[in-house]
Formats: C-alpha cells, sequence, structure tokens
C-alpha cells in the first residue's frame, strides 16, 4: 500500500522494451541467416552493415550450406545464428 507505482512501472517497462528488442534482434538474425544460406555472396552486405570477422562469417556460412545441401547439419546453421546475433547486438 506505501508502494508509489511509478518507479515500478518503470521497471516494467524497461523489461518490456528490452525484451521486444531482442525479440526483434532474434528476428534480424533469422533473416540474415536465411538470406545468407540462399545467397552467400550477401556476407558482404551483411559486414557492410555490422562488424565482425569476415573469414569466420565466410567458414562458418560455408559449412552452414554444405550441411544443409547434405541434410546433416550437425550445428552448422545454429553456429551461424549465434555469430549473427552476437555481430548485430555489439
Amino acid at each position: 500500500r506505501g508502494i508509489q507505482p511509478e518507479p515500478l512501472q518503470a521497471q516494467l517497462d524497461a523489461i518490456r522494451y528490452f525484451s521486444e528488442a531482442n525479440n526483434q534482434t532474434h528476428h534480424q538474425a533469422q533473416k540474415w541467416r536465411e538470406r545468407l544460406l540462399a545467397d552467400p555472396k550477401q556476407a558482404a552486405v551483411f559486414l557492410n552493415q555490422f562488424r565482425t570477422d569476415s573469414q569466420r562469417l565466410n567458414q562458418v556460412i560455408r559449412a552452414a550450406k554444405k550441411a544443409e545441401e547434405v541434410g546433416k547439419d550437425r550445428g552448422e546453421a545454429r553456429r551461424l545464428y549465434r555469430l549473427l546475433f552476437r555481430a548485430i547486438t555489439h
């Protein structure tokens, strides 16, 4: 009863904003993964927008693309997603 609602509401709003921003980043990373697997040459576009190791990015794209083509994905697509997510958030 003696608690002011404004500080609590501000914290709830901050949590909600963080959650929405985090969801947007996840969707952005997923879209980039799909885009890069469809056309690995799009890596140059990604690298122009986000900073990451270009050699590592190309290696992970090739591994994920090969695993997709063979039908044996052992985490390569997930590795690509994590690399993209880290690059987008930093």
